[in-house]
């Protein structure tokens, strides 16, 4: 019985990182689309990225914030290499998600992240810096003018 016992707290940490680590699948899929972007097959990448957003974004698989900054990176990619805008938005979208799931993930990834990553990484942090700035703003546009109350 006390064999039982000492083998019970790493049955507890074998199980709780099995649930917390990516599924193999969307780690082959991370590669996969990146093996795409490096030989310049855009549209079968696309087509990874788009399935791993939309069973992410419907909440079928969960994911965790690594592997959602690394889906915003080949999406930054995607949009560079075939400049079509709503990469850029969807990347923008995984790069809330990633920060969401696990800011202290998220931020080591991107900072551990490679030279090559940096401008988009960068481009990133200027989006999601504008946008903030965007929900603090106060919108006076049905105030009424304060000249034309007067007369």
């Amino acid at each position: 019985m006390n064999r039982i016992f000492k083998h019970i707290p790493a049955a507890v940490a074998a199980i709780f990182l099995w649930n917390c680590s990516p599924t193999a699948s969307e780690t082959e899929n991370i590669n996969t689309a990146r093996e795409y972007i490096d030989a310049a097959e855009y549209k079968s990448a696309q087509s990874i990225c788009d399935r791993m957003r939309e069973n992410i974004y419907a909440e079928a698989t969960p994911t965790d914030a690594p592997i959602l900054a690394e889906l915003s990176l080949l999406y930054m990619r995607l949009a560079d290499a075939d400049d079509r805008q709503d990469n850029v938005g969807f990347a923008y979208w995984c790069y809330q998600e990633a920060f969401r799931q696990d800011s202290t993930a998220a931020t080591q990834f991107y900072s551990n992240a490679g030279v090559d990553d940096m401008p988009l990484i960068s481009i990133l942090n200027s989006i999601a810096a504008i946008a903030s700035r965007r929900n603090d703003q106060t919108d006076f546009t049905d105030e009424t003018d304060s000249i034309s109350a007067t007369t």
